[in-house]
């Protein structure tokens, strides 16, 4: 039993610690804007372009909250959104190849402008990556070339129009080690289904087997039909239905101790954390109650 504790332990440090290697995106363009304002002398004019994106709303977000921060540290000014405007149209033309980075620069140097900022986001190892470029205006070389490790959150779904679509239908497996045992842990499986109501609260059935292997000479076989409910506290991912949950289990279990039957109410609180990976998911889980004390395992499966 230590050693699954310990186990799924170390499941919910490394999914946390995962979780939480990339920051949100208004950090990310916070940072942003220190960097720029750190290498541009007061009173410095600059251009930002909105950036590119799948959709044109996160672009117009980024480009909006960047001037939002710059403007709130000072020092810096910005050329308006309507003069950038005709420079993206430009740059447009740029990508297809029929103007040239002197033609979009020289648009900058008729605005005004010292330094033009523009870059991209897009989709990276089931997060996002923010690629920021910004150019000195006169000699045409790069003052910053750098790329940012956004966390996927809501905040980025709806901005591209992801967040009403979810997985709400779920079917896994169960692998778990309890306490209905006399000498020490019984090993045990199950499978479950469950169906998500909102982004955070989903409920569902799952059938749990746990066999003593440890009492031999007692063999006790245990089955659990059991009901729960379920509450998404937090998901650093910012995908409905994942990350850190509370959990809520009621039902029967059925215990058979050599050849007797004794039947009684099964009342179980569970935490854990659920991880989605595109089409299924991983979720260790640790939950305790009545009649069985303890337990700690992991399941997953599918997602529809």
């Amino acid at each position: 039993m230590k050693k699954t504790f310990l186990f799924v332990i170390f499941l919910f440090i490394s999914f946390s610690i995962f979780a939480k290697s990339n920051d949100d995106l208004d950090t990310v363009i916070a940072n942003v804007s220190d960097s720029i304002v750190s290498v541009m002398e007061k009173n410095s004019i600059i251009a930002i372009l909105d950036f590119s994106a799948e959709k044109d709303a996160l672009g117009a977000y980024i480009t909006d909250q960047l001037s939002i921060d710059i403007m709130e540290i000072g020092g810096i000014r910005l050329v308006t959104r309507h003069h950038t405007d005709l420079v993206m149209k430009e740059l447009q033309y740029q990508a297809s190849g029929l103007v040239s980075d002197e033609t979009a620069l020289s648009i900058c140097q008729q605005l005004g402008a010292q330094a033009l900022v523009f870059g991209q986001i897009e989709e990276f190892n089931n997060n996002y990556r923010l690629q920021v470029k910004m150019i000195d205006v006169e000699t045409g070389s790069y003052i910053i070339f750098k790329n940012y490790n956004v966390a996927r959150s809501q905040q980025i779904e709806r901005l591209l129009g992801h967040a009403s679509t979810y997985y709400k239908t779920s079917i896994g497996i169960i692998g778990e080690g309890n306490m209905y045992s006399i000498k020490g842990i019984a090993s045990a499986g199950g499978i479950s289904f469950d169906y998500a109501f909102t982004k955070k609260i989903n409920a569902g059935i799952k059938a749990i087997f746990s066999y003593d292997v440890a009492s031999k000479d007692i063999p006790i076989f245990t089955i659990e039909p059991l009901a729960f409910g379920r509450f998404y506290l937090v998901s650093p991912s910012g995908e409905p239905c994942t990350g850190i949950f509370l959990e809520a289990q009621g039902g029967v279990a059925i215990v058979k101790v050599e050849d007797e039957f004794k039947i009684g109410f099964s009342a179980v609180g569970a935490i854990g954390y659920r991880f989605g990976l595109n089409r299924f998911y991983i979720e260790p889980i640790i939950r305790g109650g009545y009649p069985f004390i303890f337990g700690a395992g992991i399941s997953a499966g599918v997602r529809f």
